[in-house]
């Protein structure tokens, strides 16, 4: 009876909750439809801090970020956004559009065609999607050995246990493809800078020199973190040091 009434409590609960998390979101939405920039800001937050995560979530916040001219934190909400939905086209649009604003943009080398057609197909399909894409390879494996097994023609090797060992083999190719999109998925180095601009130093204290500046909006990767100093490499590959309160990560 306790067991029942806990799972009906935790029902309820859950149900509350997810009535709460539907009411803040048409007040967000209604808010920012309104021009009431700064109340759908509070908002959205506060369903991120209930661990509310959505690509339009992130999309709509830094529509509002883009709208009030921090572009900083609007690109680090277009990217979150295509972090949980890499083909969402709204925050690819948005993204690209705020990416024009930069005042000097870092940009890395283009990749040559064939490997942007990888990267593209790498990221055509969630983790999940991938791994689906492996166990039905091996489904399709397990059921023509299977086949064979009941013909009693294993000795003959025939095309059903050709097959069945050519889609067994194909399985690891998913499997690596999905682990390594998980890895990209919950990547933590990735960073935007989201102050106007930032010195580049050759070491983690004020004294040192400046290498460079780099704008606002720039994306870069953190490598190594020294208390309030992050070491990082730019698209360019240059390496340097930031004060970590001036960068936020992806």
């Amino acid at each position: 009876m306790r067991l029942l009434l806990l799972f009906l409590s935790c029902f309820i609960w859950a149900n509350l909750c997810a009535e709460d998390r539907a009411t803040l979101w048409t007040q967000a939405l209604t808010a920012q439809q309104n021009g009431d920039l700064p109340t759908a800001i509070t908002i959205y937050q506060q369903l991120l801090e209930q661990g509310h995560t959505a690509p339009e979530l992130h999309n709509n916040l830094g529509l509002i970020y883009y709208q009030q001219g921090e572009l900083g934190e609007a690109i680090l909400h277009f990217e979150r956004a295509l972090r949980l939905a890499p083909n969402h086209p709204d925050a690819q649009h948005h993204l690209a559009a705020a990416q024009q604003r930069i005042v000097t943009s870092v940009a890395a080398a283009a990749p040559i065609r064939l490997v942007q057609y990888w990267l593209d197909t790498f990221r055509s399909l969630p983790p999940l999607g991938w791994a689906f894409l492996a166990f039905l390879l091996l489904g399709t494996a397990a059921g023509l050995g299977f086949r064979v097994l009941l013909q009693g023609t294993v000795r003959q090797f025939p095309t059903s246990l050709r097959w069945s060992v050519g889609l067994l083999s194909l399985t690891a190719l998913p499997l690596l493809l999905g682990h390594a999109r998980y890895a990209e998925s919950t990547d933590q180095s990735r960073a935007v800078v989201t102050a106007p601009q930032v010195g580049l130093r050759a070491h983690p204290e004020l004294s040192s020199p400046e290498m460079d500046l780099v704008s606002e909006g720039n994306t870069l990767r953190i490598i190594d973190q020294r208390q309030d100093w992050v070491q990082v490499s730019l698209p360019n590959y240059t390496i340097g040091w930031m004060p970590a309160s001036l960068v936020t990560r992806i």
